[in-house]
């Protein structure tokens, strides 16, 4: 394993910083070279890497350039680089970090009762201190990638063992175990990063081993515990939305793990995503029993888990509101219900997922509202910029123009760039659900944000036609769905390679003639 120094060493920080300015976030700009100045390979160099992977090489290459010929300190974007290390290793290996207090932004949940709810999620400002959690998340999760169980799969060093991982995982395993009546538990921890205590997170530090983590590296959690306020005397909370705090999670919740995994054998499913939990097996003891083992490892480390309710899944009621509103419950059935029968269910909740006995999965209600919800706020956008007259006086050839970048900003949210391969779209909506099963649930989800998007791209169409000739502005629009829609995605429908002439086209043609 690196050497903590090496986590924060020249190469390490630049590598972190031209990563957020190759994903577009704010503050990085001015401590790297200008766009114009990036030194790009040639094209046969680069026609078989991803774009991503050209603009992160061309900033290196300018970087590393300037620094072989010792002109960093004569160019006003490298002395802010060089400053900006030099505070960073100053603080850290002096042991002298102190962040400031995070601004708190609120992100809708959901409705309940008619009520939103939001989650404060945490944002620090000051690009030192963004770059100090960094890497110190990448050493604090390097140091627990031998200790952690493979059941355990929020931030791993494996970038490949992920949520899509946990719900392939339990999808294989449900396989395995078809002919068996199998018994499920669902377990939640009440407001998990606002209840922690900071002396459960450093007495799970001290409990992985004092020569495994470097002494400045226990430093900059004491600062990162230190930015949140104590309640009733005991300090509670660890900002949430960083990924600091997830590599936490996973130190603090290690225990609660080894104490189900050591008492059960290989027929019990277990899997944890940072606070959520799913427990599955054939045998209804040993899932309350690792019930229990989870439940009391929570209580020694002062965290609360949601009481486990009974419920009545309604025979038809695929929606059944109350089923899905209780966090944690469990042992139960998981097969078909009949008319009052409690505990039994045909669907599991899982990471944003929905999975059924007979292996078939959807996406959960709420991720499609708070996805229909980001569609609608991009809209918004476009609607105000309308409004405000930034389209007066435009040719309508740079109208068209102007709708076709709009039209493919709403695809790429949703099902990926409309340049890429289906099987590409990774960093999309619908590519966080690969493992989708095609049945009747999630086709009618498809196809309604076929309609969503498809209602909202003709509102700001209307609007950006007004000033055509009427016989062109009333033209029917058609909806095409292949290969750019949702249903479409849900079949695997695969995108050309070679997408340049419909880039070209999109720049003049209508969106009813794409």
């Amino acid at each position: 394993m690196k050497s903590f120094e090496d986590y924060f060493s020249f190469e390490a920080i630049l590598g972190d910083l031209v990563r957020w300015r190759v994903a577009g976030k704010k503050g990085v700009d001015s401590v790297l070279p200008p766009r114009k100045s990036w030194m790009r390979d040639g094209y046969a160099s680069r026609k078989k890497m991803s774009p991503e992977s050209v603009r992160r090489r061309s900033i290196l290459r300018r970087v590393n350039y300037e620094r072989s010929q010792g002109m960093m300190e004569q160019i006003e974007w490298g002395q802010k680089l060089v400053a900006l290390v030099a505070n960073i290793q100053s603080a850290v290996m002096g042991g002298s970090v102190k962040f400031e207090a995070p601004r708190m932004i609120q992100i809708p949940k959901g409705l309940k009762n008619g009520v939103m709810e939001y989650r404060n999620v945490a944002s620090f400002e000051r690009l030192e201190d963004r770059l100090i959690l960094s890497r110190a998340t990448a050493y604090v999760r390097d140091v627990l990638e031998d200790v952690l169980h493979s059941n355990c799969y929020s931030f791993r060093v494996n970038r490949e063992v992920s949520h899509k991982k946990a719900i392939a995982d339990l999808q294989s395993w449900r396989k395995r175990f078809a002919a068996e009546e199998m018994w499920v538990a669902e377990c939640d921890i009440k407001k998990f990063f606002d209840n922690i205590s900071h002396e459960s997170v450093r007495r799970a530090w001290r409990r992985i081993g004092i020569d495994k983590f470097d002494s400045r590296a226990e430093r900059i959690l004491d600062a990162y515990l230190d930015v949140f306020s104590s309640t009733e005397g005991v300090k509670r909370g660890i900002p949430q939305g960083g990924s600091f705090s997830t590599v936490l999670a996973n130190l603090v919740l290690h225990e609660a793990d080894s104490a189900v995994l050591n008492n059960a054998d290989d027929k019990l499913f277990y899997a944890r995503y940072c606070d959520d939990v799913i427990i599955v097996s054939p045998n209804k003891e040993d899932c309350a029993h690792a019930i229990e083992a989870y439940a009391e490892v929570l209580c020694s480390i002062d965290l609360e888990m949601h009481p486990i309710m009974p419920f009545e899944y309604l025979p038809g009621d695929d929606a059944s509101t109350k089923y899905y509103s209780i966090k944690s419950k469990g042992p139960f059935a998981w097969r078909n219900a009949d008319v009052n029968e409690e505990d039994v269910a045909p669907w599991i909740s899982f990471l944003g997922c929905h999975i059924k006995f007979n292996g078939d999965t959807r996406i959960r209600k709420e991720s499609i509202e708070k996805h229909k919800r980001s569609l609608g706020q991009e809209t918004a956008k476009a609607v105000c910029s309308i409004k405000r007259g930034e389209l007066s006086g435009v040719s309508l050839a740079n109208r068209r123009a102007w709708f076709a970048w709009f039209r493919n900003r709403l695809i790429a949210k949703g099902v990926g760039s409309v340049t890429q391969k289906v099987s590409d779209c990774d960093m999309c909506w619908a590519g966080a659900f690969p493992h989708v099963t095609i049945c009747k649930e999630t086709e009618m989800q498809m196809r309604m944000l076929d309609r969503v998007r498809e209602g909202l791209l003709l509102k700001v169409w209307r609007m950006v036609s007004e000033s055509f000739p009427k016989s062109y502005r009333e033209t029917r629009h058609k909806f095409k769905g292949r290969p750019y829609s949702y249903y479409a995605f849900l079949h695997k429908a695969v995108r050309p390679s070679n997408m340049a002439f419909l880039r070209r086209a999109a720049r003049t043609l209508p969106y009813s003639e794409l």
